[in-house]
């Protein structure tokens, strides 16, 4: 921009001075001349103008053009760290989903050893007492729950043989 205005005040000077020619002279030629030089700089001055112009267009296009590319990065950014967020709770999910499983299945462990204990001790309790049946029943509902149980299995021999 400084060059445009250094040849604003140069054209502006020149004209000063054509015009002091023209009162000293007074001569047709010079001034035709002189006019003829001026609009020939204004010309030259004009496409320098508007190639500059055309220039800085162009710088704003690519500056356009790189804000929305920034705008588009952004977005992209934010979707990928969306995307890490979301597997990330998924295998937290996961991980605590397969926690709770194997929880539950240790559960069903323990209530089912409960459960193994329970029958046991009556149907030994019943067969002490002699109450066959009630032993029958009992060891009945161990071997539902472990159908490969040698204790019942060598008890219930037992009361077969006897």
């Amino acid at each position: 921009m400084d060059r445009c205005n250094e040849e604003l005040v140069r054209l502006l000077e020149d004209i000063d001075a054509f015009q002091a020619q023209l009162r000293e002279e007074d001569k047709e030629e010079i001034y035709e001349q002189a006019f003829k030089s001026l609009k020939e700089r204004i010309l030259r001055f004009q496409d320098t103008l508007a190639d500059r112009l055309e220039k800085e267009q162009t710088i704003l296009s690519v500056l356009n053009y790189i804000v929305e590319q920034e705008k588009t990065n952004t977005e992209r950014q934010q979707k990928s760290k969306l995307k890490r967020e979301i597997a990330w709770h998924l295998r937290l999910i996961n991980t605590y989903s397969n926690k709770i499983h194997r929880l539950k299945e240790e559960l069903r462990n323990k209530e089912r050893g409960l459960y193994l204990n329970y029958y046991l001790k009556e149907g030994k309790r019943f067969f002490e007492k002699e109450q066959y049946e009630k032993a029958l029943d009992s060891w009945e509902q161990v071997l539902k729950l472990s159908p490969d149980n040698a204790y019942v299995h060598g008890k219930l021999q037992e009361i077969i043989e006897s």
